[in-house]
């Protein structure tokens, strides 16, 4: 019976710390660490990607984004430590600066032009709200609706961009971001609705409860998805351009049609051209025109004479 009783102690405290070290894991101020961390890991890789491999436009904001967004997790995990200002607003602002940068990028990427006050003047309304909500009228619950809604607004907007323009560059998409960023734009508005109407009398943000430390387990899995869906759409990109390329040195290696008494050349869309502007699509050389000495004796005979003399 003794025996019993100590295992069944042994198997109880067993739990206990289990227990405690599940608690200690789900931690909204550890997830915060570990998930900066993680967003600055993955700004190294972008940048050893962006000066070992040729990269496109939207690559440099990509890169930028996840350093703001690396250093704005970190800040909040210093809340109570740090002053508001940085631990806040501060990195709540460089968060949704991430997001607005990813997107921005994407859309350069896919030729798909978003205008920069398209993006500076909501990053300033909403940092105007960010104000409001922080320090005249503090409020966690509504800078959580805040900061979900918008993100989850632009990862729709992101998946649309990755589904419809980016096709234009990459016939086959991107299955990875498109999937990403709707699963993580519809969490993030789940999030925001939640919070309003089931959870708006939250005091300390990390003490906000399981569903938000579960989000941002989420969320930080998402971002690591995206940041794989990012490179690959660039090596996508590199890799049709490769194709291209051999294709069309295949082409100048074959037979090129050529009219046997204008000269002209016909290209693959059946339609005939000057050699020159062939000769100047399919590769990297320019022409210069000059005349040669039959050709001038032919069409300038009295030139012949002044040359001579």
């Amino acid at each position: 019976m003794k025996i019993i009783k100590r295992l069944f102690l042994i198997f109880l405290s067993t739990s206990l710390s289990a227990q405690d070290q599940f608690d200690q894991l789900i931690d909204i101020r550890t997830i915060h660490v570990i998930t900066g961390s993680i967003f600055l890991f993955l700004c190294i890789t972008l940048i050893y990607f962006y000066f070992t491999r040729k990269t496109y436009a939207g690559f440099h904001k990509w890169t930028l984004g996840y350093v703001l967004g690396g250093f704005g997790l970190l800040l909040i995990s210093f809340q109570g430590y740090l002053p508001v200002i940085f631990s806040v607003f501060l990195a709540d602002t460089f968060i949704i600066i991430l997001f607005f940068t990813v997107v921005w990028g994407i859309a350069d990427f896919s030729n798909y032009q978003i205008k920069w006050p398209f993006v500076i003047f909501p990053i300033l309304i909403l940092s105007f709200f960010l104000v409001i909500f922080t320090f005249v009228y503090p409020s966690v619950s509504i800078r959580i609706t805040i900061i979900s809604g918008s993100i989850g607004l632009l990862c729709l907007f992101a998946a649309w961009i990755a589904s419809v323009p980016l096709k234009k560059i990459i016939p086959t998409g991107n299955g990875l971001i498109t999937g990403t960023m709707i699963l993580l734009g519809i969490t993030l508005l789940t999030r925001g609705t939640v919070t309003l109407i089931f959870d708006n009398s939250i005091i300390d943000y990390m003490n906000a409860g399981i569903m938000q430390s579960i989000i941002l387990m989420v969320s930080c899995i998402s971002s690591v998805l995206i940041t794989n869906g990012l490179i690959i759409i660039n090596s996508q990109r590199l890799e049709a351009e490769l194709k291209n390329a051999i294709q069309e040195i295949r082409t100048l290696q074959g037979f090129i049609p050529i009219c046997a008494n204008c000269q002209k050349v016909r290209n693959d869309q059946g339609y005939w051209n000057q050699i020159e502007e062939y000769i100047t699509h399919h590769t990297d050389m320019e022409l210069s025109h000059s005349i040669c000495p039959d050709c001038l004796k032919e069409l300038y005979p009295d030139l012949i004479g002044q040359i001579d003399e």
